[in-house]
Parts: C-alpha cells; sequence; structure tokens
C-alpha cells in the first residue's frame, strides 16, 4: 500500500493532493455497520458593500452529506444570510454587529449573504464544515 493509501474497514481509501486537508474517520468497530467519511473546510473572509446586493460564498458541485455553517460580522451593517439546500429548501437569519451564529444543516448547496445598513463596508468570516460518507 502506498504512502497516500489509507484503510477503512475493509476499503482502500486514495487521499488526493487537495488545497486543504482531508480527514478520514471511521465509526468504531462494535457498531453493527462500518461508517467511514471525509471531512473538509471551507474558509473566507465577508467583505461587501452594505447595499442589499447578495453574494455568494460557497457553491458545492457535489453537495455534503453535513455541514456546519459558521459566520461572524465584524461590521455596523446588518448581514442576512441564505443556505440554500440540495432539496431546494431555503434556509435564513440574521447576524448583527458582533454576533456569530452557526447553522448544521444536511445536503448545503449555496451560501449567500446579504448585507444591510448603514456601516458603508460588511466585513466578518465564514467557516464550513463540510461531512461525507465515503
Amino acid at each position: 500500500m502506498n504512502k497516500r493509501a489509507k484503510r477503512c474497514g475493509n476499503r482502500r481509501i486514495m487521499s488526493l493532493p487537495r488545497p486543504f486537508p482531508v480527514v478520514v474517520r471511521c465509526a468504531p468497530a462494535h457498531s453493527v455497520r462500518e461508517r467511514c467519511y471525509a471531512t473538509d473546510e471551507a474558509q473566507g473572509r465577508i467583505f461587501q458593500p452594505c447595499d442589499g446586493t447578495e453574494t455568494i460564498y460557497y457553491r458545492a458541485a457535489i453537495p455534503p452529506d453535513a455541514a456546519l455553517v459558521l459566520v461572524g460580522n465584524d461590521s455596523a451593517c446588518s448581514m442576512q444570510i441564505e443556505l440554500v439546500m440540495a432539496d431546494g429548501s431555503l434556509l435564513t437569519g440574521t447576524v448583527n454587529q458582533g454576533q456569530q451564529i452557526s447553522y448544521d444543516v444536511q445536503g448545503l448547496q449555496v451560501l449567500r449573504i446579504r448585507c444591510t445598513g448603514e456601516g458603508g463596508i460588511g466585513r466578518g468570516t465564514y467557516q464550513i464544515q463540510l461531512r461525507r460518507e465515503l
């Protein structure tokens, strides 16, 4: 087995070069069915005008099984978050000045953020932890 191959039960998983690390985890051996999954992370800075225009910060080609989304607002304006799921449903929320908000969702397809208010420029951060079952 080469250096980049990992074992998960009786399956061999090849790790390909990626711009971010992939962690492979398996469920404990005493479980009824062994489950293996890979976790990825996407993160970045939010910087956009507070004029009500939407900006897409994440779009999935293949939606993950689960995602944990954390958005923080470091500006005076208000941020409206829209999470679009793979089944077409929409989850919305508001992050006010100095707040952080997190969502645990299934099948995240798109993360959109719109800044409104008198703050001028909306600034903040987002972090998405993605989990895919292998």
